[in-house]
């Protein structure tokens, strides 16, 4: 349990709980309050207790097996079953989910904090950034501006619809670590390698088509991949308008771009730029316009790639 203090040291806030799975305390730093683990976990806990609305009601969980514990919370039998940590160009060591009490439960991988304990100081910038992302994502859950269900929407319109509102979540949660103060760096994150990756993993989704025939795993796989990389490219859209600045140049220019994107970048990032960041209460239908749009975008992104 982490308390979080106000400037004149009443404490104002206290966090829930502190869990650890299938990891080792002495491993990560636990047992001692001055270790780099340790300092580490205050740092990201206090995030959490910072940005909530009821840190109460946040659970830190530090695993040493993530995909296992978040299939151990995960409702839905197929994504318990198929859920895994491979995002294209990186691995997931992080998820904010929503638990069947209402409460909320953010998992971190306890590698990050067994790497600290070494001095790992550019893998400790990663992990308490990647704290504050998720505090974000609690914050907006906890306001009910998370992910809707599309049930009642035709099939086609239902996937573009979630892919759209996944990346204005993750937009959201981005551009709300800008303006913390003082606000972290950016990821660097290179979208010709995203899409290079993604060009990869189409074609592969299609060989596997040519001999299966199976146009449900097709359609699985193209949606996955695809949202994948779009969420990607809302990282980099809260970047840019952050800084005020644009794309590089020699993105533009590329032919993977020109193949891939075309003038797609410049709607998608100013469709984002009207949103809020996730540190600020949003206004449901200014979100579901904007998710609209953007499955609109979307749907005729795909038809492009073919």
């Amino acid at each position: 349990m982490i308390a979080h203090s106000s400037a004149n040291g009443q404490t104002s806030r206290t966090g829930g709980a502190i869990v650890l799975e299938h990891v080792d305390p002495v491993a990560v730093g636990f047992t001692d309050d001055n270790s780099e683990g340790m300092r580490l976990l205050v740092r990201c806990a206090t995030h959490l207790v910072e940005q909530s609305l009821d840190p109460s009601e946040v659970t830190l969980v530090v695993t040493g097996d993530f995909v296992q514990s978040v299939r151990d919370r995960t409702l839905s039998q197929y994504h318990r079953e198929n859920y895994d940590a491979d995002r294209g160009t990186g691995q997931a060591f992080a998820k904010t989910m929503t638990l069947n009490d209402g409460s909320t439960a953010v998992l971190l991988s306890a590698q990050g904090f067994a790497a600290a304990q070494s001095g790992d100081q550019e893998t400790i910038e990663i992990m308490a950034r990647t704290a504050a992302h998720e505090s974000m994502h609690v914050a907006m859950n906890q306001a009910g501006e998370g992910l809707q269900e599309y049930s009642d929407r035709p099939a086609a319109r239902q996937n573009f619809l979630a892919a759209a509102d996944t990346v204005v979540s993750e937009y959201r949660a981005e551009a709300g670590v800008y303006e913390l103060d003082p606000p972290y760096d950016g990821q660097g994150w290179d979208l010709i390698e995203v899409l290079d990756d993604l060009q990869q993993r189409l074609i592969a989704a299609d060989d596997a088509y040519q001999v299966s025939l199976d146009v449900e795993a097709l359609r699985m796989a193209v949606g996955t991949w695809a949202v994948i990389a779009w969420r990607l490219f809302g990282y980099v859209a809260a970047e840019v308008n952050a800084e005020s600045r644009s794309i590089p140049d020699a993105w533009r220019t590329s032919p993977t771009w020109i193949d891939m994107v075309g003038g797609r970048w410049d709607k998608l990032q100013l469709l984002l730029a009207a949103v809020p960041s996730g540190r600020v209460r949003a206004d449901r239908s200014v979100l579901n316009h904007a998710i609209e749009q953007i499955a609109d975008l979307f749907d005729e992104w795909l038809q492009f790639l073919g």
